[in-house]
């Protein structure tokens, strides 16, 4: 996730890699606005794991939900590799290839488990004492 050409794909393929037999796995792109005034692009990642007795089966087993939220990856052109706000998704994709892998061996939870968390490289940086703060590419709502 520190590759200067990351983006959603590039993690789904990733994940698609565990072999993960009735797992959904789907990137949403949106356009915004980066610090350079180029028109970037967002990535959605969600990944629905089925459970052996969860909705999607038609059972009643509870949903789990994880969300990786942050600002983004990287901060492109300005910073190299990740930075601080990275690790709501670091978690969320590491928690979503585990479950994928444990899944396509056969090993799957009780209810389904959904992780969801958005890929972004380029935001602006907020100069700051004692650290910058790192801007968002989309809205966290409000």
């Amino acid at each position: 996730m520190d590759d200067p050409r990351l983006d959603g794909e590039r993690i789904a393929a990733l994940l698609r890699g565990a072999n993960a037999q009735d797992c959904e796995i789907t990137i949403e792109s949106t356009p915004y606005e980066s610090p350079e005034d180029t028109s970037r692009v967002c990535d959605f990642l969600k990944v629905v794991i089925p459970g052996e007795h969860g909705a999607a089966s038609g059972g009643d087993a509870p949903t789990l939900g994880i969300i990786g939220r942050l600002g983004a990856q990287q901060a492109q052109p300005g910073r190299i590799g990740f930075v601080s706000d990275a690790d709501g998704s670091i978690v969320a994709v590491a928690a979503a290839l585990k479950l994928l892998r444990l899944a396509g061996a056969g090993a799957r939870l009780a209810g389904d488990v959904i992780v969801t968390t958005h890929i972004a490289t380029h935001v602006s940086i907020i100069p700051r004492e004692p650290v910058d703060f790192m801007g968002a590419p989309i809205s966290s709502g409000g």
